[in-house]
């Protein structure tokens, strides 16, 4: 312990969350979803204050879909009609350099987009989520402490007991509290995960910094000639200042609230003045006579780190705490909801009885490689960014040569061709980022947690292709998200998804004609011995549910009446190819759960 006085008295609970940011705060909505009480603490005095993280995928929907919060963050979300274009311009106000469809919207890729998921991703601004996450949480048995700084913590060698001393900043008491776990969602910079001593892969670039600027200014003219969630500028007929080269502007509030990220030099400070910012800002726009409201700036690290390891028994670390990456692709408050929803319904079953603690080791085993993928994502983004300036010559010295270099495109030259190529071939290579589907979406689960005994290979390969990141791979192999499907039900003119029907912190069996009452009476047999609930549903021809479209037939890979095991997670356990196996139910569970044999 340190020199902190305590006090006489603790807090005791189940669980201690330090951090109330999307990823802390949303794994206390998850674990009081299941019934779980706890405390979240925060050394900040509110939630966040300006709208840093914004884009909200599908996925993350998905797990706020299970708890019924999509449509409360629906209802403060900016409609993706107003996507449209990422572009890459010549100050806001100036020509295209080039420009493509964001987020879905290419032609070629709205069907890939509507087809995997019942939810359509979304921009919700940080400032307006974290609170929406706050209230769930608080209203669902987790008592919230802001103001509260996290010291450090002892845990007891024989019960597990892990004893944690906080400060409180305003009364500067010190204050322990005693749980039986405890999760850093704190961040970057994460107290939790530095005492725990979590080894960490770390290439990021010294000294590699960016600057947000939240400001308020009408450029309605502008984005209604220019339509788009997001525009990269340059400004190559200037020497802008070295921690300010290029910038993205992104809208808060149609169209007259933005966000404007500012890169420079690695190694270059970016603490300079407002006055300096607001000159740089009027620079990228493009015009001086826009009236400039600044409201708010932060600077961060571009970061390429993460976890080796991202538990220690019942501590655990999640969100940026443990994968640390620039804004690219929009996967870190994304990674943060499915790392929450991952660990919530292991941690419950635990404390519940339903599982053995050895259940809490699968997530190391399951979300640490998706960590360790979206670090290499997003800054291979970056990465293509660079490479997108280098071929249009934006990172050269000087106004000459950079001028030039925009000239050459125009030539009907050998230099010019090869300019232009280049030029192109970095362009394709941006569509990763707002075409990544299978960033957002893929993933293959290995762990203790998954039966993969009767599989007769590793699964799909879309991990060892570059169209992995770009497409989603479809599939119920184990270790998969579950497919989505549209179904139809007894109720005409409804429907609902295979993502309806499963999670809600209970495992799910999904068979077809001729396999319903074989499933079900194992089903029941498992739950005779075991605190779980396992829900049967048949889909197909007069069953519980229609498979109108035919997208349960085409993605369910088993016969029949054979069975897709789906845990609360939605994520797929096991499988069996017809019902003949039904009775091997049990022991799959079993294993799921971490039980030794009976």
């Amino acid at each position: 312990m340190s020199s902190h006085s305590v006090e006489s008295h603790d807090i005791q609970t189940d669980v201690l969350i330090v951090g109330a940011g999307p990823a802390a705060a949303s794994l206390a909505c998850f674990l009081g979803y299941h019934g779980i009480t706890g405390v979240m603490i925060s050394s900040n005095s509110t939630t966040a204050l300006q709208p840093r993280a914004h884009f909200t995928n599908s996925a993350a929907f998905e797990c706020l879909r299970d708890i019924g919060l999509e449509k409360d963050f629906r209802d403060v979300s900016l409609s993706n009609s107003y996507y449209g274009y990422y572009r890459f311009c010549h100050r806001l106000t100036g020509p295209d350099f080039v420009r493509y469809h964001s987020f879905g919207k290419h032609p070629d890729r709205l069907g890939d987009y509507e087809k995997i998921s019942p939810c359509e991703h979304a921009d919700v601004s940080q400032n307006v989520g974290e609170p929406i996450l706050l209230k769930y949480a608080t209203q669902h048995g987790f008592q919230a402490r802001f103001d509260y700084k996290f010291l450090e913590y002892n845990k007891d060698s024989t019960s597990g007991l892990i004893t944690s001393t906080v400060e409180d900043q305003i009364s500067k008491r010190t204050i322990r509290i005693v749980s039986r776990y405890l999760c850093g969602g704190d961040g970057a910079g994460s107290s939790v995960v530095r005492q725990t001593g979590l080894p960490f892969h770390d290439t990021t670039v010294p000294g590699a910094l960016a600057l947000n600027v939240w400001y308020e200014a009408d450029l309605t003219d502008i984005y209604r000639l220019n339509p788009g969630l997001l525009h990269a500028i340059a400004t190559p007929e200037i020497d802008g200042p070295p921690w300010g080269l290029v910038a993205i502007n992104r809208i808060v509030r149609p169209y007259t609230e933005f966000l404007m990220i500012m890169i420079g030099t690695p190694g270059v400070s970016n603490k300079v003045s407002e006055i300096e910012i607001r000159n740089r800002l009027r620079d990228f726009l493009g015009n001086d006579s826009i009236n400039i409201k600044i409201k708010g700036v932060s600077r961060w690290r571009i970061n390429e780190a993460y976890a080796e390891k991202i538990s220690d028994g019942n501590i655990f670390g999640l969100g940026d705490a443990i994968h640390r990456h620039p804004p690219g692709n929009g996967l870190g408050s994304n990674t943060s909801f499915q790392d929450s929803y991952n660990l919530a319904w292991k941690i419950a079953y635990v404390i519940q009885g339903r599982a053995d603690p050895s259940l809490l080791e699968s997530y190391n085993a399951e979300r640490q490689p998706v960590g360790k993928r979206i670090v290499r994502i997003a800054n291979d983004t970056l990465r293509n960014h660079n490479a997108f300036y280098q071929a249009l010559g934006i990172t050269l010295s000087t106004i000459e040569e950079r001028l030039s270099a925009l000239q050459e495109l125009e030539q009907d030259s050998p230099a010019g061709a090869e300019r232009r190529a280049k030029l192109k071939n970095a362009y394709q290579a941006l569509e990763a980022e707002t075409e990544g589907l299978g960033a957002e979406m893929n993933q293959k689960y290995v762990s203790s947690a998954v039966y993969l005994d009767d599989e007769m290979d590793t699964g799909p390969k879309w991990e060892e292709t570059a169209l992995g990141t770009r497409f989603h791979v479809v599939s119920t192999f184990p270790g998969s998200r579950l497919p989505h499907a549209w179904l139809g039900t007894k109720k005409l003119g409804e429907k609902l998804s295979t993502h309806d029907l499963a999670g809600h912190g209970e495992f799910t069996v999904f068979t077809g004609i001729g396999g319903k009452a074989a499933w079900e009476k194992a089903a029941d047999d498992v739950m005779a011995v075991f605190k779980i609930k396992i829900n049967v549903y048949s889909i197909g021809r007069g069953q519980d549910y229609q498979d109108t479209f035919y997208m349960w037939e085409d993605r369910r890979e088993v016969d029949d009446n054979g069975a897709v095991l789906v845990r609360p997670d939605r994520s797929i356990a096991w499988r069996s190819k017809d019902s003949s196996h039904a009775g091997k139910l049990s022991d799959v569970t079993q294993r799921l759960l971490g039980f030794e044999s009976r």
